[in-house]
């Protein structure tokens, strides 16, 4: 899996080939409803990817406390880091953020995040979930 995943993204300008595939990796499993089978299989192939690590405790934009995985994408002096409830693993979030003062930012600038507060499933286009 993990070397067709290496054919499927064009690396912006500055990115390492190794984050380009992380960061595809990462869009598939959080834009996309897929069963668990399939998102363990995209965390394995993660995980063989070089430079990838685990952090014990982070948290989330949200303020909970969890497990990330991280890759340090050192041409583009960025960090990236899912993260994951401790006792489920279910995915909690992102962020990306600064590895080292770049011109004007300095290190450890958050340049983006996310938190997942809640998924649905609907039937149809524009439909909102039961509850909301």
């Amino acid at each position: 899996m993990l070397k067709k995943l290496y054919e499927l993204p064009h690396p912006i300008e500055g990115q390492e080939a190794d984050q380009a595939v992380f960061d595809r990796i990462g869009e598939l499993l959080h834009e996309t409803v897929m069963p668990a089978e399939n998102a363990a299989a995209f965390y394995k192939a993660a995980a063989h990817i070089p430079g990838v690590t685990l952090l014990d405790d982070v948290t989330d934009p949200a303020g909970r406390h969890g497990v990330a995985v991280v890759r340090v994408d050192k041409h583009a002096s960025t960090a990236t880091q899912w993260i994951f409830d401790r006792k489920t693993l279910a995915f909690l979030g992102d962020r990306s953020y600064l590895t080292k003062d770049v011109t004007e930012v300095k290190k450890g600038t958050v340049m983006s995040e996310t938190a997942v507060l809640r998924r649905a499933v609907v039937d149809g286009y524009r439909e909102r979930p039961s509850g909301s």
